[in-house]
């Protein structure tokens, strides 16, 4: 018996630690990272919310609404929510903000000017700020404003 025993001491020695580790990891786990990048987004498209001087209850609607296809939930992470609640438009920096974001490629870039753009167009009326807005963004996130023909139709 002593044997068999001798196989199963080396096999725990094996999976204890040499050193005890951190109850909470100091990187941020990946459902973390994603609801941060969310919040951002969410952020952006309440900037645009603003562009026009004052939000419309359409443009949070859509906001919430495209959000939410992201999670595939009913209701918005509880941090996203929090940050949209607080959202105060004096303060915001959307270039700061834009930096903030992580890009697999250029779609990734064209998605978040589309998105800005529900924002803007929800109410049906597009202000030149929203269109001054539209620009800052797809300059902040490495894109030619000019190429993506973002202007007011007249």
């Amino acid at each position: 018996m002593a044997g068999n025993d001798e196989p199963v001491r080396q096999v725990v020695a094996r999976t204890k630690p040499s050193q005890p580790r951190p109850l909470r990891s100091r990187e941020p786990r990946p459902l973390e990272a994603h609801v941060e990048q969310l919040s951002i987004i969410g952020e952006i498209m309440m900037g645009a919310a603003y562009a026009d001087g004052e939000k419309a209850g359409i443009e949070i609607v859509a906001i919430c609404e495209q959000l939410k296809e992201f999670v595939e939930a009913e209701l918005l992470p509880s941090a996203v929510k929090r940050r949209l609640d607080h959202f105060d438009p004096a303060t915001f920096d959307v270039e700061a903000a834009c930096k903030g974001l992580s890009f697999g490629d250029e779609q990734d870039r064209l998605a978040i000017v589309r998105l800005v753009a529900t924002v803007t167009g929800a109410d049906a009326v597009m202000y030149e700020s929203e269109v001054d807005y539209l620009r800052r963004v797809a300059v902040a996130i490495g894109l030619n404003p000019d190429q993506l023909r973002i202007s007011l139709k007249r």
